[in-house]
């Protein structure tokens, strides 16, 4: 039997057909429909002080139309995960009894992840060098095997109200507030909680953008820790027709577990200056 194939030689050849898709995309619609794509692949690590420690590939493909004051986006994965975690012991609750040990296990699969889908509206501005405001419901859908960990079976939903602000004529403020409400998986019970990020992006010589955003969400636990992150992205415009060159990189933290990400790709009409995410 051949070897299986890792995480990065699947996401160059799924990278590659996307990428040839893309490049045939020809926007045939109205001018009061505009529509936009991407596709990022990635890769993340998590590490944590108990032993446990996972690497994510994830090839996002973004689809999406904008509608005058309603935007309809969808990010359809496909993610490669590959974790381990050490032998935990688990007291038993009578007394006088030993603990309970569980063998280190590891878990390698890949697969179509949970389809997110998110419709906002624009509720104020919108334009080139004009303020935005608007509310959106982005909603987790169980498309993903949760028996082969690549999703929790049950659908999520997270309101929330974003803004992008210009200040002057390089600068653009942006800000976002959640509030995910998850949905329990058989054996977990998740608390919903509420995500907010600050950031900005300026632009670099003509049409270049460079965005930093700064994350903070609360606890999914009663015990847990919040999470706190940092992203950073790049927007370099492939002369014209509205597609892009994308790069970021984001590094997380959550008590003791640390995150670190990096993904590049592709871009059409879908850019850092965009209402609706």
């Amino acid at each position: 039997m051949s070897p299986r194939p890792r995480p990065s030689g699947r996401a160059i050849h799924i990278l590659v057909a996307a990428g040839a898709a893309l490049s045939f995309t020809v926007d045939t619609v109205p001018a009061a429909i505009q529509t936009f794509a991407g596709i990022q692949p990635g890769v993340a690590t998590l590490s944590s002080d108990s032993g446990m420690d996972a690497d994510l590939a994830s090839i996002p493909l973004t689809l999406g139309m904008r509608v005058r004051r309603l935007s309809l986006r969808a990010i359809v994965p496909y993610v490669d995960l590959s974790a381990r975690t050490p032998e935990v012991a688990v007291p038993l609750p009578l007394p006088g009894s030993p603990a309970l040990t569980i063998p280190p296990q590891s878990v390698d699969e890949a697969g179509i992840g949970d389809v997110i889908f998110t419709p906002a509206l624009l509720l104020s501005g919108g334009g080139v060098g004009r303020s935005s405001l608007w509310g959106s419901v982005r909603v987790k859908l169980p498309t993903a095997d949760e028996s082969r960990w690549l999703g929790t079976g049950e659908t999520d939903y997270a309101p929330g109200l974003g803004a992008l602000v210009p200040l002057g004529t390089r600068f653009v403020a942006l800000g976002l507030v959640r509030y995910n409400v998850r949905g329990d998986a058989p054996q977990v019970e998740y608390r919903d909680y509420l995500q907010a990020s600050l950031g900005g992006t300026v632009r670099l010589g003509l049409l270049d953008a460079l965005t930093t955003t700064v994350t903070r969400g609360d606890a999914t636990s009663g015990a847990g820790d919040p999470a706190d992150s940092l992203a950073l992205s790049w927007y370099h415009p492939l002369g014209r027709g509205g597609t892009a060159f994308t790069a970021s990189a984001l590094a997380g933290a959550t008590g003791d577990d640390r995150t670190y990400g990096l993904s590049l790709g592709i871009t059409l009409n879908d850019g850092p200056y965009d209402w609706g995410r």
